[in-house]
């Protein structure tokens, strides 16, 4: 792989540990497969991969030759799962509500990769400067803090950063407490996109744990 070539190679997955810094790892994964009779057939190639750089800037004129694919490719992907998601959680039916685009769009965010210095990146310029102005308010601190002060700012920023990157590319169990704080939090990134799919995961963690005890409640559980 080239980490600062304009060409990158494709190599044996097992001889890498990740992408390079900046980039993003796609993989050229194949699986062993059945012929006619049923016999196994061996993968036709070793599983490799590639670092490549993340998408750039993507000019309008581009842009304007790219939405008949986002509105016939992306936003068809995004429905799929949703009606996966809806199935596999016990639902056999779906609006067009959980169908619409602002849906889509949250579903996409869910479903993107970002590394985590993306992430840090976002949480930085989208909640984190919200969010201390928040905690300053409810602990009382005024625009001149102490050292002592800032420095407790600083802890809890440093707080949800964590938490929030940590549902990057992962599926973390949060606690009931934990969901509704993240809520609130989230709340400060308005009509974002990442902050509209991250708010519906941290829901969907939510009303689980209200079924949950609701069902322990009624001696279901």
């Amino acid at each position: 792989m080239s980490q600062i070539s304009s060409t990158h190679n494709i190599v044996l997955a097992s001889s890498v540990k990740g992408a390079f810094e900046g980039q993003r790892l796609v993989p050229v994964h194949y699986k062993a497969g059945k012929d006619k009779d049923g016999k196994t057939v061996a993968k036709r190639f070793e599983n490799h991969c590639a670092s490549i750089p993340q998408v750039g800037t993507i000019t309008e004129a581009q842009m304007m030759a790219l939405r008949p694919y986002i509105i016939s490719q992306l936003l068809e992907v995004a429905q799929n799962a949703i009606v996966k998601d809806q199935f596999e959680a016990g639902a056999r039916s779906v609006s067009d509500a959980e169908l619409s685009v602002d849906s889509c769009i949250a579903k996409l965010g869910e479903v993107s990769t970002w590394t985590d210095e993306q992430m840090v990146e976002w949480y930085t310029d989208t909640i984190a400067p919200s969010l201390v102005a928040a905690l300053a308010a409810k602990f009382g601190i005024g625009a001149n803090p102490t050292p002592p002060q800032v420095a407790k700012l600083e802890q809890f920023n440093a707080q949800y950063q964590a938490l929030i990157v940590s549902m990057n590319g992962g599926k973390p169990n949060f606690a009931p407490a934990v969901c509704d704080q993240l809520l609130k939090v989230f709340a400060f990134g308005g009509d974002d996109g990442k902050a509209k799919a991250l708010t519906a995961r941290v829901q969907k963690m939510s009303d689980a744990h209200k079924l949950q005890a609701a069902m322990v409640e009624e001696g279901a559980l």
